[in-house]
């Protein structure tokens, strides 16, 4: 399986792709490097304002600190700023909206997997909806970071003050993709936590297909969302990675994995056929699989490392095509290829 990472050990830093990982080298597709030429033109609005594309490469720049290569891009930032700034794919709303991703889901992986249940949709919140919604409950807009609450008692809730922020709110917010989408919403939907402030362990499957059927993937696993937050990347091999996202901290030790996980490997699996790259994140809640998101654009292409050989050793892994998604006819019937030590079952 390629770039499995199975030689590497915690005090080893990555250089890039350890010697010998992959069958054979991944390249970027022609199409994506003729976007990549694309998104070098600077292109300017009839008022003088960036383009889109351009806002995106200017924020990109700005937290990275370096020029990226989109031409031939090799690391992982730089295939998902490919991505990011180059034409969309037409899945992108189904799979990138929440309230519309679930119909995708069901018909990828039917009901092996759970999905919280919705109290509410809608384009504003209004104070009748106070009585429609049970005591714990998550609020969230449709696309796009920084709109949540986790509401851990209803009565304790300021609902005029809640309608006030969300309603004002959901108008402004872009996507990954720096558009303001007119279908942008808000979800009411189940709590999955046990009570406490505590989120449940999330699962992060980073996901590859090759155009030759090859499949490849690492898992994130981030505990104590917002308490003591920690993360820690996993091979497929189930072994932990020597690297962790810049600006959070790593588990000191292996961090216990979900009895599980093996069945989520596998929803992960299933998820991610038919695209190029996608992450699929999971929650292991009371010892059932529950669904998060897809995924296509990681915290918007600014992926940092302590070790700067994380990045390409990532990116060796995708071999970039266009459209991302190409899984209308899939025979989801077909045996799975092996899915690595990862998907074994934990004790």
């Amino acid at each position: 399986m390629r770039g499995d990472c199975k030689a590497m050990s915690d005090d080893r830093k990555l250089s890039g792709p350890p010697a010998g990982a992959y069958k054979c080298p991944r390249k970027t597709s022609s199409i994506a490097a003729e976007r990549g030429r694309m998104t070098q033109k600077q292109v300017v609005r009839g008022d003088g304002t960036p383009s889109r594309r351009d806002q995106v490469l200017a924020h990109w720049r700005r937290v990275m600190k370096r020029e990226p290569d989109l031409v031939s891009p090799r690391t992982f930032s730089e295939k998902l700023l490919v991505r990011l700034t180059g034409p969309s794919d037409p899945i992108y709303p189904l799979i990138g909206y929440k309230h519309l991703v679930p119909s995708f889901v069901r018909q990828a992986v039917g009901d092996r997997v759970r999905i919280p249940k919705r109290y509410l949709v809608t384009p504003a919140l209004e104070p009748g909806d106070f009585d429609l919604l049970p005591d714990r409950f998550v609020l969230k807009s449709s696309y796009a970071s920084g709109l949540n609450l986790i509401v851990e008692d209803k009565a304790a809730l300021d609902w005029d003050e809640t309608c006030q922020h969300f309603n004002s709110q959901i108008g402004t917010k872009l996507n990954a993709r720096r558009q303001r989408g007119e279908w942008n919403c808000i979800i009411a939907e189940e709590h999955l936590g046990d009570g406490g402030p505590q989120s449940p362990d999330d699962l992060k499957f980073f996901c590859f297909h090759g155009s030759d059927g090859s499949f490849d993937y690492f898992m994130q696993i981030n505990t104590g969302r917002f308490e003591d937050h920690k993360h820690s990347f996993f091979g497929s091999d189930g072994v932990r990675l020597p690297f962790k996202a810049s600006g959070t901290d790593r588990h000191e030790t292996d961090p216990k994995l979900p009895a599980n996980l093996s069945d989520a490997v596998e929803i992960a699996y299933d998820l991610s056929r038919g695209f190029d790259h996608i992450r699929v994140d999971l929650y292991s809640v009371r010892g059932e699989i529950w669904f998060g998101e897809l995924t296509p654009f990681h915290v918007g292409a600014k992926c940092s490392f302590d070790d700067p050989g994380a990045d390409a050793w990532i990116g060796d892994k995708w071999e970039q095509r266009f459209p991302w998604f190409n899984g209308y006819d899939l025979d989801r019937d077909a045996p799975r290829p092996p899915l690595g030590a990862l998907g074994a079952r934990y004790e």
